[in-house]
């Protein structure tokens, strides 16, 4: 017997928000505030865009967008003996639709108006991160073993490249994964008392039903 499967997932975008606390070193506090120590400095900083002033913390919040990008997933099954399946999944994700990772800030933070002299563009509020994610593809696969009737062994291997690339470091920096998992099915169905459940109302029908599960699945990923 031979199945054939596939999935498709589009692309959702969230957008989170939060709470951020900086810490700033003696040495970063001594050369903000020196720009802030004599009217020339000031001129100086006002010119460029400096901060004249930063204290030892800085807190407050933020907001960030997270993209997850669009995946689409097909698989076959073969099956040449009813106790014995074969799976075969093809996996792909679009990474590269996520560009990059905006953090936006509150306010101004010194560390980004200092970028500046470095040749950083995203803003005295925004902290843009590019990702530099490349798209991936794998295959994994799958094997399920029926030694007796209720009992099934299934046992799986994937291997998950990274998306990012070699010459970015990146802000998720996830590396390639080797998955190994193994999992245990108990399916009791033949003794299972019949379902008499017509409502939310049989409150004991459905206790009943909790305390007698007709499938059990131990997964156990390695």
């Amino acid at each position: 017997m031979v199945s054939f499967g596939g999935v498709y997932q589009s692309q959702a975008n969230a957008d989170m928000k939060g709470r951020y606390r900086f810490d700033y070193s003696p040495s970063m506090q001594k050369t903000v505030n020196w720009l802030g120590s004599s009217p020339l400095t000031i001129i100086i900083a006002a010119m460029l865009g400096l901060p004249t002033h930063v204290a030892s913390e800085d807190d407050g919040n933020m907001s960030i967008s997270v993209v997850y990008p669009e995946r689409a997933q097909f698989g076959i099954k073969l099956q040449p003996h009813h106790r014995i399946k074969f799976l075969v999944d093809a996996n792909w994700t679009h990474w590269s639709t996520w560009e990059s990772m905006k953090i936006v800030f509150d306010r101004d933070m010194p560390l980004l108006q200092l970028g500046r002299l470095m040749g950083y563009t995203g803003g005295n509020r925004t902290l843009v991160m590019n990702n530099n994610f490349k798209d991936t593809w794998n295959l994994s696969y799958g094997v399920e073993l029926q030694p007796v009737d209720p009992i099934t062994l299934r046992l799986g291997y994937e291997h998950r490249p990274t998306s990012v690339t070699d010459n970015s470091f990146g802000p998720v920096p996830l590396g390639d994964m080797y998955l190994y998992s193994i999992g245990l099915g108990v399916d009791q169905r033949s003794d299972a008392p019949k379902r008499k459940i017509k409502g939310l109302s049989d409150v004991l029908g459905i206790l009943h039903q909790m305390l007698r599960p007709t499938i059990l699945i131990f997964p156990s990923p390695i």
